[in-house]
């Protein structure tokens, strides 16, 4: 067997392995997941028979259902591919755009806080969250605390739900976290709460607990952002 022939075959050997697993090399670049990727390249310069290499082999069939779909999103036009962003919000909580008035509604008014996650690590677990629109936008209001002085009461604003470019904004004194008490006409009415609450002092690297007295009530106006 000539050396043209052994290439040759081995070419075959290789492309007839990976047809096995379900991957193909007729994928399209733009589209493609490095993951899968780096599998294939890893299978084109070693060995198909290596157990290291079988076992990454099996996770590539999902791999390449996934790239399909990018591949297929990307012929569609921005207006098919904004609608179908719109419609996977809905279902998952989130505002549909005002294109998708079919999709279900997301619930408004004051309800439980969302999750810690969000508020980042200056913020102490929210008290309640209020969601409603303001000037036709949705927003998303939540009443908290810094974390290091939970005596000062912060509200933690977000636009659709999304963290990016979010503010918080703290309370004019420092009677403990904030509570959404009732909202009307864009003017949240908050009440800072009594409680104990654990603190850290970030200049002596400690823990300690601060106790609020609470009680003190607030009002907020939605449109212009400051407490009235």
């Amino acid at each position: 067997m000539t050396n043209k022939t052994k290439i040759t075959t081995g070419t075959i050997t290789i492309v007839l392995f990976l047809g096995i697993v379900g991957s193909a090399f007729a994928y399209n670049r733009a589209c493609t997941i490095p993951e899968a990727q780096m599998i294939r390249e890893a299978v084109q310069t070693g060995n198909p028979n290596d157990p290291a290499t079988k076992a990454k082999l099996a996770g590539l069939p999902a791999l390449e259902r996934v790239e399909a779909k990018i591949c297929a999103l990307q012929k569609l036009t921005p207006e098919e591919t904004a609608k179908i962003i719109a419609k996977k919000k809905a279902m998952a909580g989130f505002i549909p755009s005002p294109n998708a008035s079919k999709l279900p509604p997301v619930t408004l008014g004051i309800q439980t806080a969302i999750s810690p996650d969000i508020l980042g690590q200056k913020l102490i677990l929210g008290t309640n969250s209020w969601t409603g629109y303001v000037g036709g936008k949705f927003v998303v209001v939540t009443g908290t605390a810094d974390k290091v002085n939970p005596l000062q009461g912060v509200l933690f604003i977000m636009n659709d739900f999304t963290p990016i470019g979010a503010k918080a904004i703290s309370a004019p004194t420092a009677t403990g976290p904030l509570k959404i008490v009732s909202e009307a006409n864009d003017i949240l009415v908050l009440q800072s709460v009594a409680g104990t609450y654990e603190a850290y002092d970030l200049y002596t690297n400690k823990r300690h607990y601060v106790t609020t007295k609470g009680g003190t009530t607030y009002k907020f106006d939605l449109k212009t952002r400051t407490f009235k």
